[in-house]
């Protein structure tokens, strides 16, 4: 196959350029807009079965006119001293009425078109809610901007940049009260700031990575042409994967997220890079050997060929097993980036072996040409003198190296469950959504941010009114009852509409006579709307209840917390509830919940299928089943020790504040790392069965390792650059993977490839000679 490759490209380069060209211009004029096509968000892409996703779809078949609502939450506040009554109408009344004047100005064809327009807005103004949006301490008082569209729509940026200027326009009025705060959260707000953060990283991923990969091919090669192929090839094949994958996600052939193009960036530009140099070393090596141009590129593609698709397919077939998660994204990247490395596969062997035969004389200007083994020679490099060690001492050198890395290893092992599933998390901390969530968690219980909404569903049960409503007076008062024991900070239902709270006291007994009686009426029909569905599919027999936590619904804690929980509610929910209702959770903490629950499925689903995929690429190429179970072995060991290297690196930036590693790290992590790990153990083994042909046994691992050595180091050094422009982004978990891969590699690259796995193959070769020597006897 690859002697057909190789004379077909060396014959016909011409016409392998003309091709590339041509699939590069169909694909640009056919694709759509990425942004068209491209799906986000976090908890849609969780399966229909889990709890949490049933009770999303309860909700909306009750609720439907709350369906896809998200909020911009603006946190007035005073660090120290109350906001008395008067400052209160005074700033709730000015911002009001500002909102409602940016409301009504909002253009008809937002309109018509269903945009990110204001829907409500709340204020401590308003007859029956407002005082719920007064805090305990008296310190702070929320104005809620409720919109029609998802948190993550990009529409709402506008809308959040708009109400920003409302609010600069509002603390600069006369008439505002002196020493207030503004800062503004929400979902809304922090849909717009991941938004937002995910574009600049990207932006700062790619520039990095173009710059990274320059700088450091030009270090290498001190020639232009050997830099410039490479960067060529893989800009064309990362382009058009992404074309391609437009289109065939316009069609509905394949799914993606928006963001899933930046790691395409890192993992096409790290493995295309590597594929090129590989190819390119080997041309080199061929020409200087004195081939024609021809015959060395056919020699090239000849020898490391079946090399590079092999190290490519274990990377493909270990990523693709990302195909088989439960977590829709994880799916999609797994699809996404096995279809692009693919591209880059192909682009590697045929664009880039193009571009060197039509450089010709000039590639590898102005470099001389000298024949690797009279250099190795005359000029002994540090992979000889570590090769001639580890003739030394195998065993030793072993044994020290698993020692090194023990202590990391068993922080990964201490810490695994230690994860942060916080969409505000992974923003940095001056983002203004940050900020606001930090400002309202300091007067409101941090459950005020999430609640959990317990839905109660009876299809022959009304719960507007009679047996209804007395069904959920019991539930109320049982909750009440254990408000402690489930460390509740408040409870909201049809029949305490306005909570349990002190503030929903107040509003309870203000005023007098009629206006009593006329905002008690009130109260009572808009709680009927809010709590008790009215639609045809379930018209008055579902009931909702809203329970609002003492811990932050993003976090750990919370979701420990709903663990515990759970079971008194079920209690509580069977004691109290008639036989036959349908009891369904939905919210933050839920959705995060069945996330982790999936992500840990998916966890160790993937890691089997990757090590197994892996391990039958190996023996398949090298066809030593020990040796390829050892190679697994020592991946493992180094994913090990990079998580721990990790969690160790990031706590120490912020003791305090660190909430863990992204929940995404460990999958993409471990995926990707012993994928490409095993990547440059095939280049290695690879070498060193050709060499054992001529050296001998033990001789031909040393001469192997000195041959790759550079080629390899380069390459890993490379791929490790290209990862570590994802450290260049905003976002905390884009920085944490960028460093956990970029570690990763280097510790492949200049530990297990060249000390690990040597050392150990050197041991078994001598084992094996002391068996032939034993029977012999």
């Amino acid at each position: 196959m690859f002697r057909v490759l190789g004379a077909s490209v060396a014959r016909f380069w011409g016409i392998w350029l003309l091709s590339w060209i041509a699939a590069f211009a169909c694909a640009a004029v056919f694709a759509p807009k990425w942004e068209t096509v491209a799906k986000d968000g976090e908890f849609d892409f969780l399966p229909d079965r889990l709890p949490s996703r049933q009770g999303d779809k309860l909700f909306q078949q009750a609720f439907p006119h709350e369906k896809l609502a998200s909020s911009v939450v603006l946190v007035v506040h005073r660090d120290s001293g109350a906001i008395n009554s008067e400052e209160q109408r005074a700033a709730s009344e000015l911002l009001t009425t500002r909102l409602k004047i940016l409301s009504e100005s909002a253009d008809s064809s937002a309109r018509s078109t269903g945009g990110a327009l204001i829907s409500r807005i709340r204020s401590p103004s308003d007859d029956v809610t407002g005082p719920l949006l007064i805090a305990p301490d008296e310190r702070a008082l929320l104005v809620i901007v409720s919109l029609r569209s998802d948190f993550l729509d990009l529409r709402n940026r506008e809308v959040v940049q708009q109400i920003e200027a409302v609010v600069q326009d509002a603390q600069a009025d006369a008439n505002f009260p002196p020493n207030l705060r503004m800062d503004l959260t929400g979902s809304a707000t922090v849909g717009r700031d991941l938004s937002a953060a995910k574009s600049s990283s990207a932006r700062a991923t790619e520039v990095m990575t173009l710059v990274l990969v320059i700088g450091l091919l030009t270090i290498i090669y001190r020639a232009p042409l050997p830099a410039l192929i490479p960067l060529i090839t893989v800009f064309v094949a990362l382009k058009l994967s992404v074309k391609l994958l437009s289109i065939l996600a316009l069609h509905e052939i394949v799914a993606i997220f928006d963001g899933v193009q930046t790691y395409l960036t890192v993992i096409v530009y790290g493995a295309g890079v590597d594929y090129c140099l590989f190819l390119t070393a080997r041309y080199k090596e061929d020409v200087d050997s004195g081939l024609p141009f021809d015959k060395a590129m056919a020699s090239a593609l000849l020898n490391v060929g079946a090399a590079i698709t092999a190290s490519a397919g274990t990377v493909i077939g270990g990523i693709g097993m990302m195909i088989t998660a439960e977590f829709g994204k994880f799916q999609q990247a797994g699809i996404a980036i096995s279809l692009s490395l693919v591209i880059v596969l192909l682009a590697s062997l045929t664009l880039s072996a193009s571009i060197l035969r039509l450089a010709g004389k000039w590639a590898f200007w102005p470099a001389r040409t000298t024949t690797q083994s009279s250099t190795a020679t005359q000029h002994p490099t540090i992979w000889d003198r570590v090769g001639a060690q580890l003739v030394k001492r195998p065993g030793t050198i072993l044994v020290v190296s698993f020692t090194l890395m023990l202590p990391l290893s068993a922080v990964a092992i201490i810490f695994s469950k230690h994860l942060s599933y916080g969409l505000v998390a992974t923003l940095p901390a001056t983002a203004p959504s940050v900020v606001g969530t930090r400002a309202l968690q300091a007067h409101f219980p941090a459950g005020m941010s999430g609640p959990l909404t317990l839905l109660v569903k009876h299809d022959a049960i009304d719960f507007r009114a009679g047996e209804g409503r007395e069904v959920i007076e019991r539930l109320t008062d049982w909750l009440i009852e254990r408000r402690d024991e489930l460390q509740l900070a408040d409870i909201r239902s049809a029949t305490k509409p306005l909570g349990i709270t002190a503030a929903a006291d107040r509003a309870a007994s203000a005023g007098t006579g009629l206006q009593a009686i006329a905002k008690r009426r009130l109260m009572q029909k808009k709680a009927g709307e809010h709590y008790v569905s009215t639609t045809n599919d379930g018209g008055g027999h579902v009931a909702r209840f809203e329970l609002i936590f003492q811990h932050d619904p993003f976090s750990r804690d919370a979701i420990d917390q709903l663990d515990r929980a759970e079971p008194l509610l079920k209690a509580g929910c069977t004691e109290h509830l008639p036989s036959g209702s349908v009891v369904r959770y939905l919210g933050p903490t839920a959705s995060i919940r069945d996330l982790k629950a999936v992500r840990t499925g998916d966890q160790t689903r993937i890691s089997l299928l990757v090590c197994l995929s892996v391990f039958a690429i190996l023996v398949v190429l090298i066809k030593r089943p020990f040796v390829s179970l050892y190679l697994i072995a020592s991946v493992l060991v180094s994913y090990v020790t990079t998580y721990g290297a990790t969690f160790v690196v990031f706590w120490a930036l912020d003791p305090s504040g660190f909430t863990g590693l992204d929940w995404k790290l460990p999958m993409l992590l471990f995926t990707i790392l012993v994928a490409v790990g095993e990547d440059y153990n095939i280049f290695l083994m690879a070498r060193v069965e050709e060499e054992q042909k001529r050296h001998g046994p033990e001789q031909g691992i040393i001469i192997a390792l000195s041959r790759t050595g550079r080629i390899i180091s380069s390459c890993g050094i490379i791929m490790a650059g290209t990862f570590s422009a994802l450290m260049f982004g905003s976002l905390v978990s884009s920085r944490q993977l960028g460093f956990a891969l970029a570690f990763g590699v280097l510790l492949d690259t200049f530990l297990v490839r060249p000390i690990l796995v040597p050392a150990f193959l050197i041991l078994l070769e001598r084992r094996k000679i002391r068996s032939t020597q034993s029977q012999l006897e």
